[in-house]
């Protein structure tokens, strides 16, 4: 399970990243010193969530998605 805040539509999300299929990340801006990305969860159920997400949180996701 992993946490996030939607920075932009001001969400919180708790995901089981064992019911995700695919994760895709794409670009948005800069603001300050932060990159914003759009990122897309497609769950195995089919339901897809899309959601704004910091560097951070980016980082956060690598890293689960890589240790888990």
């Amino acid at each position: 399970m992993i946490e996030f805040h939607d920075s932009i539509n001001s969400v919180d999300y708790i995901i089981d990243l064992k019911d995700i299929s695919n994760i895709e990340r794409r670009f948005q801006s800069s603001r300050e010193n932060e990159s914003i990305y759009d990122v897309k969860f497609t769950f195995k159920s089919g339901k897809v969530v899309e959601m704004s997400l910091s560097d951070s949180d980016v980082a956060r996701l690598s890293s689960a998605v890589t240790s888990g």
